[in-house]
């Protein structure tokens, strides 16, 4: 079993041809961020979240 108890935020995506979908949950189980993104770089990062667009990537 994997200990999850420092993860603070979980990420599913869903990438299909047509969009994508993103969903967060924290770990208290409190949904975040449920909706369709646009499948092109420069419109996700559009319509992303203002602190990810302030934070350094993480790849």
């Amino acid at each position: 079993m994997v200990d999850t108890t420092a993860i603070d935020l979980f990420l599913g995506l869903d990438l299909g041809k047509e969009f994508h979908h993103a969903h967060g949950r924290t770990a208290d189980g409190r949904t975040v961020h449920d909706k369709r993104l646009p499948n092109t770089e420069p419109r996700s990062w559009s319509c992303s979240p203002s602190w990810w667009r302030s934070s350094a990537p993480f790849w």
